[in-house]
């Protein structure tokens, strides 16, 4: 399948009414559902200092529970290494690759709901 004009692997069909779980979450993505959901969009961003265009990707992955951030971290570190040394353009554009745990963003909005009920729990022991 061509998508933007480059050859894209679909790996997965996702139902119509597929949705992220946070309304943040979705604005990372498209800000609403979309028709295709793109794991691995070339998203042009915002001016580097040196006139140079940024690029982001954003890539979702879950983690083992036994593996702190810290870790998943210092790998990805290692994997931009692996890939700046192979491929001069990440070299040239001093690729990053950050660990960003989402659970809290996920779980922001019912955090409020859970204290009132823990709240009220409470108040009738």
């Amino acid at each position: 399948m061509r998508m933007a004009g480059f050859a894209t692997r679909v790996v997965g069909v996702l139902p119509p009414d597929f949705r992220l779980l946070h309304e943040r979450l979705h604005r990372w993505v498209s800000g609403t559902s979309a028709e295709v959901f793109v794991i691995f969009p070339d998203v042009q961003g915002a001016e580097r200092p040196e006139g140079r265009p940024s690029r982001s990707t954003l890539f979702l992955a879950r983690m083992k529970p036994s593996v702190e951030v810290a870790a998943a971290q210092a790998s990805l570190d290692a994997v931009a290494a692996r890939l700046m040394d192979e491929v001069p353009a990440y070299r040239d554009e001093e690729l990053r690759i950050v660990a960003y745990p989402v659970h809290d963003d996920l779980t922001e909005a019912g955090r409020p709901i859970l204290l009132v009920l823990v709240g009220g729990v409470v108040f009738l022991m």
